[in-house]
């Protein structure tokens, strides 16, 4: 969490502080601030700083523009440059590095105090630290404890968060993929160290267009509340976030993203909670890679989503698809993957067959094993309807 680096220069633009290079950049978030003088404190950063240099530490063979590298290379979020004694003037050479890199650099003059900018700077950061902390508790409590109004609407009504605003929950989950053998994978969440790069990197693209949006961990997965925003908009948000994050992805590392129902007040905002987590479940399920979905592109499984107790579904379950499941566990076979397959080449035989990588008479063959054990005629769309549902039974039942 930090503060959006053009917030922190709105807050002193009266004290001479100029951007002569990297405007495009002014949305980076910032961390922290950080004074750097030379180019071994600028390798104590840790990212997302705000580096301060008056450039009483440039000597010998290192120049300014080596300083501002440095610290660029530390993935600060941009630098404040005191002109004055020690910086006559900030070079051509220096600009052209902010633009190109579209890392921002301020310039300000020595009769203003520096140490005021970085008290004021990070003033802003603890207060907004601060308010993220009291904010995500009460969203935690909006989404798990919905019926305990008095330990979220009080908070949330003080900062600005109405209860009648639509609410949106979205969730973005990052993995990386595990090969299991030549015919499965699975998925386990990236590294810690990983997660943060890649969760800040999607925090910063969701804040450029959402600034007010709340957003923090949740069983190694992002979770984003969206205020004001109704399913429509936060999947278009999230959908732009996603494809922009994607070059950022790494070997086999993957996401998963969902977008639940609008909630059209501040103590429905679980349900939206908890249609994102099954469907971000769903489609990591279905091994969806790199796919964002939202509620309203479930078709029927939004009734199936909806359901408080899944218990519900398991007579669903035992009069469509669970006797093709004893059947396979007890035989070794694949006759729900073969059904499963069918179905979703729209009872295509032929390309069911290339898919799976078997004759057509092999297909046919499992079909009609199919038909025997459920005791139905696959050709009926009724029926295939059904065995579809309960596919997409099958799967909800396994759901948190």
């Amino acid at each position: 969490m930090g503060v959006i680096l053009e917030e922190l220069i709105k807050q002193i633009d009266s004290r001479n502080i100029k951007n002569i290079a990297g405007s495009k950049g002014i949305s980076n978030m910032v961390e922290w601030a950080h004074m750097v003088d030379n180019v071994e404190i600028a390798g104590f950063l840790n990212g997302g700083e705000i580096a301060f240099t008056t450039g009483i530490g440039i000597k010998d063979e290192m120049t300014l523009l080596d300083l501002v590298t440095a610290v660029y290379k530390q993935s600060a979020s941009g630098m404040v440059i005191n002109v004055g004694p020690y910086i006559e003037k900030i070079g051509q050479e220096v600009i052209d590095f902010g633009n190109e890199k579209d890392f921002p650099i301020f310039e300000v003059p020595w009769r203003v105090h520096m140490s005021d900018i970085m008290r004021m700077f990070c003033l802003t950061i603890t207060r907004s630290e601060q308010k993220a902390m009291e904010l995500s508790a009460a969203f935690k409590n909006a989404i798990f404890t919905p019926q305990m109004k008095e330990l979220y609407m009080p908070v949330l009504m003080q900062k600005g968060y109405f209860s009648e605003w639509d609410y949106t929950a979205a969730l973005i989950n990052i993995c990386d993929r595990v090969e299991k053998d030549d015919y499965s994978y699975g998925y386990t969440p990236v590294l810690t160290e990983r997660l943060d790069i890649l969760h800040k990197k999607i925090e910063k693209k969701i804040r450029e267009v959402k600034y007010d949006a709340v957003i923090y961990y949740n069983q190694e997965k992002l979770l984003i509340i969206l205020s004001d925003t109704s399913e429509k908009e936060a999947y278009s948000i999230i959908k732009n976030v996603c494809q922009q994050i994607t070059g950022s992805l790494k070997g086999k590392e993957v996401f998963f993203a969902s977008v639940g129902k609008t909630a059209g007040q501040l103590s429905k905002l679980c349900d939206s909670y908890m249609a994102a987590s099954r469907i971000e479940q769903l489609i990591r399920l279905d091994g969806l890679e790199n796919e964002i979905k939202s509620y309203s592109q479930m078709g029927i499984g939004r009734m199936l989503l909806n359901l408080k107790h899944m218990d519900s579904l398991d007579e669903y379950y035992a009069d469509t698809i669970q006797p093709l499941d004893e059947y396979d566990e007890a035989n070794g076979g694949n006759l729900v993957e073969t059904l499963e397959c069918y179905m979703q080449h729209n009872g295509s035989v032929q390309d069911t067959a290339e898919e799976m990588y078997v004759h057509r008479n092999t297909v046919n063959y499992k079909l009609k094993k199919i038909e025997a054990i459920l005791g139905v005629n696959l050709t009926e769309f009724d029926v295939r309807n059904q065995l579809m549902t309960g596919m997409l039974v099958k799967k909800i039942r396994r759901l948190k």
